[in-house]
């Protein structure tokens, strides 16, 4: 019971320190909305734009962005890398800025200032991730001084668990290793500090003696449903890695059939509403970028249409565009027609390198996408990855990094 109330106390302890957050969110999102206006328009009292009127839509689109937080799992008591508070803050951010506009035209009426909307993103953006950052540096604080912690019994010793161990260690975890026990002995005494009492023979004295509150499974054991049992008696979490049960993909989501829970395999974001979502995304930025450039496209078919080269991609499809020499002028020019390319549907913006069909060294997993302009790496494996691990976040990196090489 002891133990019970301890967890029930740090689980406590998470909940208002999420609410904490949440307070601190409407707060920071009150102020970028202040600053935003401030920045662009200079003073409080601007005689086209009254602040009385924003700051009243700007509440009501905090109480949407907050919303919007919760969706994507922010405030959720479960532990969070840095790298996921931030797409949680980038896309929440670029979602209600957006919405904002829209918004305030829709009740008040007027025209929205286009300046505020990037500031409203920027400002958003920067407090939001400041405030992950600091919570991250809180909790760490907390785990070295053994507050708020789970204390976690791991079962195995093999190179799984000690992999696990040493990072759970390393980013000073709120999950922390407290005693190892291993299914068939081992000739180790400890991992990264962390004490072996043994087999599992002795997991009824170990669980009380160090106060477990959680048990982690890094390695496959025989009837492991009794482990299932005994922490369901003792009322701790059981966990276990996916390499445990012989599966090292990250794509895996748990799906309801037929009223049974399965774990999924999904090769790739891109099977399903990821292709449809990719493709929509192609055509919104090739559109936009081609429609606010039309005036120079038009000019060089009318001059260059003499001059065209026709080229064949992996996936067997032909598209033309117009040959230049490779200056900075003629470069920009290729990308637009390049762009053309996408909304024809022979290439992607982001996909595998441009390669002919002469190329041999093609992996089947590439046809699921078009070949793209910008391009992950040239070689195999990196594509693959991307494939398998694809999301919106990528792309946006990759065509980042990309206009930065160029630059």
């Amino acid at each position: 019971m002891r133990i019970l109330k301890t967890f029930f106390i740090a689980m406590k302890l998470r909940i208002y320190q999420k609410l904490i957050i949440l307070l601190f969110d409407t707060i920071a999102l009150f102020l970028s909305f202040t600053l935003a206006y401030l920045a662009r328009l200079g003073t409080f009292s601007h005689s086209k734009f009254l602040f009385e009127p924003y700051i009243y839509m700007a509440s009501l689109m905090v109480c949407i962005w907050i919303i919007l937080l919760i969706i994507s799992g922010r405030y959720s008591l479960k532990e969070k890398s840095l790298f996921n508070e931030s797409k949680i803050v980038f896309f929440s951010s670029l979602s209600a800025s957006t919405l904002f506009p829209l918004l305030f035209y829709f009740k008040q009426d007027l025209f929205f200032s286009r300046g505020i909307i990037i500031l409203l993103f920027i400002f958003s953006t920067l407090f939001l991730f400041s405030i992950s950052v600091l919570y991250k540096k809180y909790t760490m604080f907390q785990a070295s001084k053994n507050i708020g912690i789970s204390r976690m019994l791991v079962i195995g010793a093999g190179k799984n668990a000690e992999k696990i161990i040493t990072n759970l260690l390393k980013t000073q975890s709120i999950h922390k290793p407290v005693a190892i026990l291993t299914p068939y002995g081992s000739k180790k005494k400890e991992i990264s500090g962390v004490k072996i009492f043994g087999k599992l023979d002795s997991l009824e004295r170990i669980f009380t003696s160090e106060k477990i509150q959680e048990l982690f499974l890094c390695e496959a054991v025989e009837h492991s449903e009794n482990l299932a049992s005994f922490c369901q008696n003792k009322g701790v979490v059981l966990r276990t890695s996916l390499e445990t049960i012989g599966i090292n993909h990250s794509q895996i989501e748990t799906e309801t059939i037929g009223e049974t829970t399965f774990l999924t395999l999904q090769q790739s974001p891109l099977f399903g509403w990821g292709q449809f979502l990719k493709r929509l995304f192609d055509i919104i930025i090739s559109s936009f970028i081609l429609f606010i450039h039309s005036p120079v496209l038009l000019f060089v078919y009318i001059f260059q249409k003499q001059n065209i080269k026709k080229v064949t991609f992996v996936n067997g499809t032909n598209t033309t565009f117009f040959s230049y020499t490779c200056s900075q002028k003629t470069k920009y020019i290729n990308f637009l027609l390049l762009l053309i390319s996408v909304l024809k549907k022979n290439i992607s913006i982001v996909g595998p390198k441009l390669l002919t069909e002469l190329d041999t060294k093609l992996s089947e997993s590439r046809f699921i996408l078009r070949p793209g302009i910008f391009s992950p790496e040239t070689n195999i494996k990196t594509e693959t990855l991307y494939i398998r691990h694809w999301n919106f976040f990528t792309d946006m990196t990759i065509i980042a990094k990309a206009l930065f090489r160029k630059s």
